[in-house]
């Protein structure tokens, strides 16, 4: 069952979301490596969640030249168990490390004497790498003999539909509730409990005037920063992951793919537009932004200085 309208809005939708968010990817990079950010446990939180939205944007491309483009390609059953299961671990941990930013911002607001202990980059590698071990454990089922294509004459991975196994019911049934409530819903509710729980322990903590007016400001910059994350995640993800519950229990038809086509664009953008919702929503993200630019382009102009200046110097040297 194809649908015209479904695969102009994939085409468009890839076409507007993925070559910005190799670009936002990179350029997020340059900012979270400046020297300020990543020596934080929050900076290095981000540059972790933006290594594994450039993995999921990478293993969408098979999904784009495939089932957009209709390019035939040669139909691997390893390459689809292994596609599968990247996609599903970079979304898994992209969620988690959300909730990771979260919770290193709670701490450093309602418990500002325990961050030098608690919020530092050794400690957020290592929850970083037991959210991804989690990840593994989680995702791993579709690593074995029973996934493979749906249809003999469809490109989609999945287990077989005609021949009803304990693990093709598991993965039509249980599989979707399980990644809607620990991949999306479960991360959403504990990242908007820790945002709560931040705007009020900033308003407090203002009325009282615990904090200087320098750490206040830079506590509301990431807190817009991380916000407007956690705001993006929710509204792009909980649609799509809900609506495919749906489907894979009632069946596909024209007016499905559609909103398939539609929901798919909106999850893309959550691990594509990150880097210019920061720009748009916090200032401090531009000003870190043009610094490391600025910082860039000084060290590149001195670069070419020297180089040119180097070999006159040999020229002139005198000899002995």
């Amino acid at each position: 069952m194809e649908s015209p309208l479904a695969q102009k809005i994939g085409l468009y939708g890839y076409i507007f979301t993925f070559p910005l968010g190799f670009i936002g990817h990179i350029l997020s990079l340059v900012t979270f490596s400046s020297q300020t950010l990543r020596v934080t446990s929050t900076g290095f939180l981000f540059i972790c969640l933006t290594l594994s939205d450039i993995i999921y944007q990478l293993m969408s491309i098979n999904d784009f030249i495939i089932q957009v483009l209709r390019v035939p390609t040669s139909k691997s059953v390893y390459l689809c168990r292994l596609r599968t299961f990247i996609l599903n671990f970079s979304t898994f941990t992209s969620a988690w490390i959300l909730v990771l930013i979260s919770m290193d911002r709670l701490i450093r607001v309602r418990f500002p004497h325990k961050q030098r202990q608690l919020c530092t980059p050794k400690l957020a590698a290592l929850f970083v790498s037991i959210t991804c071990i989690c990840s593994i454990i989680f995702t791993c089922h579709v690593l074995q003999s029973d996934f493979g294509f749906s249809d003999p004459i469809s490109p989609l991975c999945g287990p077989s539909r005609f021949e009803l196994t304990f693990y093709s019911k598991f993965y039509f049934n249980i599989w979707p509730i399980l990644q809607l409530f620990i991949t999306y819903f479960i991360p959403n509710c504990l990242m908007i409990v820790s945002v709560i729980c931040i705007r009020i322990s900033m308003n407090v903590q203002q009325i009282q005037f615990i904090r200087s007016r320098r750490r206040e400001k830079n506590e509301q910059q990431m807190f817009i920063l991380m916000a407007s994350s956690i705001i993006c995640f929710a509204i792009c993800t909980l649609s799509y992951s809900i609506h495919r519950i749906v489907y894979q229990r009632f069946g596909v038809n024209l007016t499905t793919l559609i909103e398939i086509a539609i929901l798919t664009v909106l999850l893309n953008i959550n691990y594509c537009y990150n880097f210019y919702i920061h720009c748009l929503t916090s200032k401090f993200f531009r000003e870190k932004f043009i610094e490391q630019f600025k910082r860039i382009f000084c060290c590149w102009k001195r670069q070419i200085i020297n180089t040119s200046v180097h070999p006159l110097s040999l020229m002139t040297k005198p000899r002995n």
